[in-house]
């Protein structure tokens, strides 16, 4: 195998950097099979033991409950990343489209989040 012969400082290098699975460094929702809050969401504090979700014109918007709340989804950790946390996807936000598949931004609402749900976070 050849050797490159270029000397390099670690100064000018940019070191990569270990994200356990994170693609965003601010707190997300991902909508797939399952609804899953990175580790940044958690940090935050925009999520508890359980989550209640509530769907306005242009916004979903999710509060923390308790589990034994009524309409509560609980969460638990991924199981790539104990510091995420996943939950069951609400079937009426499947069935009736409220909410395409994809990533969302999300953004303070009284003591949980809320994100537009018609501008989902485009990954290149």
């Amino acid at each position: 195998m050849e050797e490159l012969k270029i000397e390099f400082d670690i100064g000018e290098l940019e070191e990569i950097e270990k994200l356990f699975g994170s693609k965003f460094r601010y707190p997300v929702v991902h909508f797939g099979r399952t609804v899953v809050f990175n580790r940044e969401t958690k940090k935050a504090g925009l999520i508890g033991e359980a989550i209640r979700w509530f769907v306005a014109t242009d916004y979903i918007v999710g509060l923390p409950t308790k589990r034994d709340s009524e309409n509560a989804f609980a969460l638990r950790p991924t199981k790539r990343d104990c510091e995420s946390m996943v939950a069951c996807f609400p079937a009426t936000l499947l069935r009736e489209k409220k909410v395409a598949p994809g990533y969302y931004k999300l953004l303070k609402y009284k003591d949980g989040f809320a994100f537009k749900r018609y501008e989902p976070i485009v990954i290149d």
